[in-house]
């Protein structure tokens, strides 16, 4: 799919897209060793949901991104990481999320709360640079080529 994207190396520039914006760049981050993921309410509708009260999530949308290190860790063990980090945010409330990345060396995350966007974590790896016209879906677009 298009939520998830692998850098190894880098710097690699990526563009974050709104799909309730006409699909235009909302932001963008820059990836070296790190995936990032995002999640959204946008294309498929309410699909995400609270397991523990079976309602659909409260966020628009989430973003995570987690380290790549290939002595410790497999690519697709980092980018599984960040896409189920994206999809838990988004039921997560934001202190739980602070909490999480402060806990969690190399973890990152840019959630949507009530209408603006906030960062937390240490970023490493992962550079984003996010508009609040982002808030409506945590959609990317990698843009090409290394920084």
């Amino acid at each position: 799919g298009e939520s998830t994207v692998l850098a190894i190396g880098g710097p690699w520039r990526i563009a974050l897209r709104s799909p309730a914006a006409g699909l235009k760049v909302a932001g963008g981050a820059s990836l070296t060793d790190a995936a990032l993921s995002g999640s959204g309410m946008e294309l498929n509708g309410l699909h995400i949901r609270d397991p523990r009260t079976g309602s659909p999530a409260r966020r628009k949308a989430a973003w995570a991104g987690a380290p790549f290190d290939s002595r410790t860790c497999s690519g697709r063990s980092a980018a599984a990481l960040s896409d189920a980090l994206s999809t838990a945010f988004m039921l997560m409330s934001g202190r739980a999320v602070r909490a999480l990345c402060a806990r969690w060396r190399g973890v990152s995350a840019v959630v949507e709360d009530g209408g603006r966007l906030v960062r937390s974590g240490r970023t490493a790896g992962v550079l984003l640079a996010l508009s609040q016209r982002s808030a409506s879906n945590g959609s990317m677009a990698l843009t090409g080529g290394t920084a």
